[in-house]
């Protein structure tokens, strides 16, 4: 490469923001409405879901590696999302908080859901 380079310096991003908290779901067929409690100073939220049958192995919060059945959404302006899905069904998901400046809250714990 061309032209000069400072050492890189270690360290981290620190995020203000707390993670999502208090997930839940609810399921009247065919929809799941997926939600938690709203984070001060998120501009959006990053949603995961793993779809347990479909694809079973268990993924990290990031990076999230979408497989056959399974959900990501980058740029949820709320705190829900909604989508059509089956009886007997089992999933996981998670939640990220995002601030104006990009920068992505850990991740929430993790629900699992089965619909009836």
């Amino acid at each position: 490469m061309n032209g000069s380079w400072s050492e890189a310096k270690g360290g981290s991003v620190n995020c203000p923001l707390k993670y999502p908290m208090y997930l839940t779901a609810k399921y009247e067929y065919p929809y799941l409405t997926l939600s938690w409690r709203a984070v001060d100073g998120a501009v959006r939220y990053a949603i995961r879901i793993d779809d347990a049958v479909r694809s079973p192995g268990v993924f990290s919060p990031i990076p999230f590696d979408a497989d056959k059945g399974d959900r990501l959404n980058d740029n949820l302006p709320t705190n829900s999302y909604t989508f059509k899905v089956g009886r007997e069904r089992q999933f996981s998901f998670w939640v990220h908080a995002i601030d104006k400046y990009g920068v992505w809250s850990n991740s929430s714990k993790w629900a699992y859901i089965t619909t009836k």
